[in-house]
């Protein structure tokens, strides 16, 4: 599966983001659908009636071989 940096425009990808149960709450699993826009990328939560996030582009959190390539 492609990672969000390798992703052309237009194109969508899945993300699966897991929350480490704490406190008195349960471990969560939330999948987004990701778009690459002009500028960016939009995530969308999967299953849950909630607005589109645009995220502008940064390559802060690629690793350093990525960047280096």
């Amino acid at each position: 599966m492609k990672t969000i940096y390798e992703i052309d425009l237009h194109e969508s990808t899945v993300v699966k983001t897991v929350i480490p149960e704490y406190e008195n709450r349960l471990k969560q699993i939330l999948y987004y659908r990701v778009t690459r826009v002009a500028g960016g990328w939009l995530y969308k939560k999967i299953g849950v009636d909630f607005p589109e996030v645009f995220v502008p582009y940064t390559d802060e959190f690629k690793s350093r071989r990525e960047t280096d390539v």
